[in-house]
């Protein structure tokens, strides 16, 4: 994921009033999982559709130029 879409996710965390821990509670990992996957450090963990989800946005993808 870009910067740009991890600080988006940010924000709508804060503006849900979503720690991540809370977050990753909802979403049945551990805080550490998240946070790794919000950084976009380590092994992938496979979340990104149900952090889209639990924060209900979608990612759409569309060419440059479009």
């Amino acid at each position: 994921m870009t910067d740009e879409i991890r600080a988006e996710i940010k924000r709508l965390m804060k503006e849900k009033g979503l720690s991540q821990r809370a977050l990753a509670e909802k979403l049945g990992v551990n805080e550490k999982s998240l946070s790794r996957t919000l950084l976009d450090r380590g092994k992938p963990a496979g979340i990104w559709p149900d952090i889209l989800d639990e924060l209900g946005v979608e990612l759409t993808l569309k060419r440059k130029g479009s």
